[in-house]
């Protein structure tokens, strides 16, 4: 019997994960540039779709940044909600 699988990185950090996950068969990758600058994170983007693109490897990219302030303060609500059962 064949199975079908899809191997994704999640949150590839630098251009070498993503070449080393590439060349093992992942079949997708999603590169996490956040500790770059916004121009720096777009330069690492644009590195790691050249390179995937000659395998037909789709790539996804964080280019923003979530405030941790806001998600914490939309989290506090539902802790709250949860205390009380």
């Amino acid at each position: 019997m064949d199975v079908p699988v899809s191997l994704h990185l999640d949150h590839g950090k630098t251009l070498e994960d993503v070449k080393q996950a590439v060349r093992a068969g992942f079949t997708s990758v999603m590169i996490d540039g956040a500790a770059f600058s916004f121009e720096e994170n777009i330069a690492f983007t644009q590195e790691a779709v050249d390179f995937c693109k000659s395998y037909g490897v789709p790539v996804e990219a964080e280019l923003g940044r979530f405030s941790a302030k806001k998600m914490i303060m939309s989290a506090k609500p539902i802790a709250k909600r949860n205390r009380k059962r």
